[in-house]
């Protein structure tokens, strides 16, 4: 535990290293150092407040958590009525994953925190950095490899602000994420974002005009982009984020109905490993300039 000196108020700031793990469901435990606030009561020190400016708080330590236990689901929401509706979305992206991934039998935990800024503590980032982002999936306390285990973090103010469609396809798309361990992967971001899409609204019925309506708008504007997302384009601030993420979907979608499949998820899997696009593509039997091709004839074809 590191000491950070006494404040005017009498209290101090020490960074603890807290480790912990989810029984049935993290593969090995994960460790952050916290931010805690301490003041001297009766000559023994006792804790007053957790966060500050370093540091993460895991959201089991930012509040009351309403926890739910499921069949592979692990759910903490800072309210009943949350703990309860991610319960049933989880279990339903689950099955969602599965019909795409069926070898998958991983297990899926979701965390809720009270606000938008108890996210950015949860995951290490900056204030304002997760504003617009409904959820994202990471490592609790932000390893990035394939053993380290994944959860759901959810943004409330955005989560809460979608409509029905809009929340299953968001929790089915970080299900996806945490099925093939997304945070680890080396494929192009256009690719394991894309493909998490895929398999979100592989079997929705919603009209292209509702799934694809940013980039429809985007491209009757200023026309079709020429070449596929760069990571840039992902970043979580960027104008027209949800344009670049529709983009990302119908590029996989063009993999999926020209090649098919069980294409996109073996380009998925090889990328993923570190294998290089062009080669990844050659594979499946497809050229990047192709599938460049096929990617903006189906980007014009939604903006007539």
């Amino acid at each position: 535990m590191g000491d950070t000196g006494v404040q005017s108020d009498g209290a101090w700031g020490a960074l603890a290293s807290v480790t912990w793990r989810f029984d049935g469901v993290d593969r090995r435990a994960s460790r952050a150092e916290v931010p805690f606030r301490l003041r001297a009561v009766e000559g023994r020190a006792q804790i007053v407040g957790i966060g500050g400016s370093q540091g993460r708080v895991p959201v089991w330590l930012s509040g009351a958590m309403h926890v739910r236990r499921a069949d592979g689901v692990l759910v903490l929401a800072a309210t009943q009525d949350a703990a309860d509706r991610l319960t049933a979305l989880a279990g339903r992206s689950l099955r969602t994953v599965r019909r795409v991934l069926p070898a998958w039998r991983g297990g899926l935990v979701v965390e809720a925190p009270a606000s938008a800024a108890h996210l950015e503590r949860a995951v290490g980032a900056a204030l304002g950095d997760y504003q617009q982002i409904a959820a994202v999936t990471g490592s609790p306390d932000g390893t990035v490899d394939r053993s380290a285990p994944f959860h759901v973090f959810v943004n409330p103010e955005q989560f809460d602000s979608l409509d029905a469609l809009g929340r299953r396809v968001v929790l089915a798309h970080e299900a996806a994420h945490v099925a093939t361990g997304a945070p680890a992967s080396r494929a192009p971001l256009w690719l394991v974002e894309g493909f998490a899409d895929y398999v979100a609204l592989r079997d929705e019925r919603a009209p292209l005009a509702t799934t694809a309506a940013q980039i429809a708008a985007q491209v009757r504007e200023s026309g079709a982009p020429r070449g596929l997302p760069s990571a840039a384009e992902f970043d979580s601030t960027a104008a027209h984020l949800g344009a670049v993420y529709e983009s990302a979907w119908l590029a996989c979608r063009v993999i999926a109905e020209w090649r098919s499949e069980v294409a996109l998820v073996q380009l998925y899997r090889r990328a993923s490993r570190g294998v290089g696009l062009g080669p990844a593509l050659a594979r499946i039997g497809a050229t990047e300039s192709e599938l460049t091709r096929r990617w903006r004839g189906a980007l014009v074809a939604l903006a007539p």
